[in-house]
């Protein structure tokens, strides 16, 4: 029996923990960057420039299908609204300070936690008939394979204990 790819859910969380995770890093005390050290959207996400075959992405979530879901036309939105951000951080330069940019991100992470956890929430609510439908038929159909496959390998386990035991007393040991 083959295993089961991980749950989109799952992959979701484990992507957004992640990102959760980049934003907890505490950078290297610097200078104060300059404006073009403010990251764009293309150096934040890492996106493949082609997407896999349908046939290799199987049911997770996996970078491609963010891509799809992000989209040109998100990130040229996005890559605008950092843009704006870069030229108020240069307008006001002498003012900001790395302590300053360390403020951005975890107000950043703040509102991105709670976009995302706001959205999840809304969706599963939305979708919940579905996945209880989705998962009572993954185990109607796996959980008699997986039995099936466990009492055979308990079989072979103690058709290979006796056999073992038999050599044993007929060696004379």
């Amino acid at each position: 029996m083959s295993k089961q790819p991980k749950k989109p859910q799952n992959a979701l969380l484990g992507d957004l923990e992640s990102i959760r995770d980049l934003f907890d890093e505490d950078p290297e005390p610097t200078a104060t960057p300059p404006p073009e050290e403010v990251p764009t959207l293309d150096d934040v996400v890492d996106i493949p420039d082609e997407p896999a075959p349908a046939a290799e992405q199987g049911p997770r979530m996996d970078d491609d299908l963010f891509q799809v879901l992000l989209g040109d036309e998100w990130r040229t939105s996005a890559a605008l609204v950092f843009s704006q951000a870069r030229e108020k951080i240069e307008q006001n330069s002498p003012q900001w300070a790395p302590e300053d940019t360390d403020e951005l991100n975890a107000a950043l992470k703040v509102r991105i936690d709670e976009t995302m956890q706001g959205w999840m929430r809304g969706m599963l609510i939305e979708h919940i008939a579905n996945l209880h439908e989705t998962l009572l038929e993954v185990l109607s159909r796996e959980l008699p394979t997986i039995i099936d496959d466990i009492i055979e390998s308990g079989a072979r386990r103690k058709a290979t204990g006796k056999d073992a035991r038999k050599k044993k007393k007929k060696d004379g040991k």
